[in-house]
């Protein structure tokens, strides 16, 4: 499924969607923490506080 239609899902409420959209980023994410944190742990730590954040004000 491209992006874009899982964008419209996710925002429409769609947990699977969202799910699924967060793991096609979930790399680029990780390397992008990992740059401007400098070790994998706090890297790690990013990536799951982005996942929980996103996903929380994907529900207001």
């Amino acid at each position: 499924m491209d992006i874009e239609k899982l964008v419209k899902k996710a925002q429409k409420g769609n947990d699977k969607a969202y799910l699924q959209l967060f793991q096609h980023f979930e790399e680029t994410i990780y390397r992008t923490a990992y740059v401007h944190v400098g070790n994998k742990e706090d890297a790690l730590d990013v990536v799951q506080e982005t996942a929980y954040l996103s996903f929380n004000r994907s529900k207001a």
